[in-house]
């Protein structure tokens, strides 16, 4: 389950190119058996025009939850300075910036 939500903040940040931060407290999906989960804070527009397959299952949290894993992150700029991130989700925090 990890491995997935790790994915999605790599390539946030990575094809998206959005801040370390943003890309970590970015909203994830997590597929489980036939149910796809969707975590607040997609765009109601795009989740309305999601199609799945048949006998598939769509629940919309309410809110921000562990369920959808928790992922701290440091990355480096271009002049070396480390900065850091820590996921809400998991009450992360970030020391000595």
């Amino acid at each position: 389950m990890g491995m997935v939500h790790l994915f999605q903040t790599l390539l946030n940040w990575t094809d998206f190119q959005m801040p370390l931060e943003e890309a970590i407290q970015n909203p994830r999906l997590h597929l489980e058996g036939l149910q796809l989960n969707i975590e607040k804070g997609f765009d109601e527009e795009v989740i309305s025009k999601l199609e799945l397959p048949r006998d598939w299952q769509r629940l919309i949290w309410t809110e921000k939850s562990m369920f959808f894993g928790g992922v701290n992150g440091v990355a480096a700029d271009v002049k070396g300075n480390l900065k850091g991130s820590g996921d809400e989700r998991r009450f992360g925090v970030v020391m000595g910036e």
